[in-house]
């Protein structure tokens, strides 16, 4: 889910999404964590400048796509919080 405040910000402008869908996923493949957790927002980065952790205002910046004939082996990959860093991992 995008927040519309985030519109005109690097990563997230309509053209930045716009060239993800067709380039990828309308080639067919998938974005496993979006498959498996539609609705929800998460980050894999926080600026540290901006102190926006707290805040939740992040950048998903680790999509791992696979080819769409593999999606139904996607196991719920999630993003672990380690509140020591300003990046967290998918697992």
């Amino acid at each position: 889910m995008l927040m519309q405040g985030n519109r005109k910000s690097a990563g997230f402008t309509d053209e930045e999404r716009t060239s993800f869908e067709q380039n990828f996923l309308e080639r067919g493949l998938v974005d496993t964590f979006r498959r498996q957790h539609e609705h929800v927002v998460a980050y894999t980065y926080w600026g540290y400048r901006t102190a926006a952790r707290p805040k939740n205002q992040g950048i998903f910046l680790d999509s791992l796509l696979i080819p769409g004939k593999m999606s139904g082996t996607i196991y719920s990959p999630m993003a672990s919080l380690q509140v020591d860093s300003p990046k967290c991992t998918i697992n």
